[in-house]
């Protein structure tokens, strides 16, 4: 059902395939088509088809290695899931960190952590508070990667804040902490 629908978009020239034949991924053909599909549609209908198209790409991935965290993260923002987006924003700049693309590592963890913070209930509970600041961290790292030293420092920091930490005053107070 899925394919023959897909099939009939292409053929009316909405969208296009894009990437490996192995791999079903597609884009409007023109961002004027995109502009057309959008504006055709309530906010519901997008969210919903937003969150229709993140099931199916999750889906479509369950058992591969490496899933397009990106791109669900992407649509699961756009559904206004931002609990599941971050999850996979968070498992997309994990890739990018271990790939050397320090700059989309940054944009992914900056990303999750506007994502949390824009979730309904919030929460300050110690896995909430150790995700945020595994995510700060993660931006550090990136940071320190491309030699910014002063924002991986930053980064670093909001890491130790949440929870209520910051860097020792004293090399005394730094060996006692480690």
């Amino acid at each position: 059902q899925l394919d023959r629908a897909l099939e009939a978009l292409v053929g009316s020239g909405l969208i296009e395939p894009r990437g490996p034949s192995r791999r079903r991924r597609f884009a409007f053909h023109h961002r004027l088509i995109q502009e057309m599909v959008y504006r055709m549609n309530s906010a519901e209908t997008l969210l919903e088809l937003h969150g229709l198209v993140a099931r199916l790409l999750e889906d479509d991935a369950e058992g591969r290695a490496s899933p397009p965290h990106a791109l669900l993260a992407w649509h699961w923002l756009r559904a206004g899931e931002r609990s599941r987006a971050a999850q996979h924003l968070d498992a997309a700049g994990k890739d990018a960190l271990r790939a050397g693309a320090f700059p989309e590592a940054i944009r992914c963890f900056e990303a999750a952590l506007d994502a949390d913070r824009q979730s309904p209930g919030v929460a300050s509970s110690t896995p909430d508070r150790l995700r945020r600041a595994r995510w700060h961290a993660g931006a550090g790292d990136a940071w320190y990667g491309l030699g910014a030293l002063e924002k991986a420092e930053r980064s670093y920091l909001e890491a130790l804040r949440q929870f209520g930490h910051g860097l020792p005053r004293s090399r005394v107070r730094l060996v006692m902490t480690v």
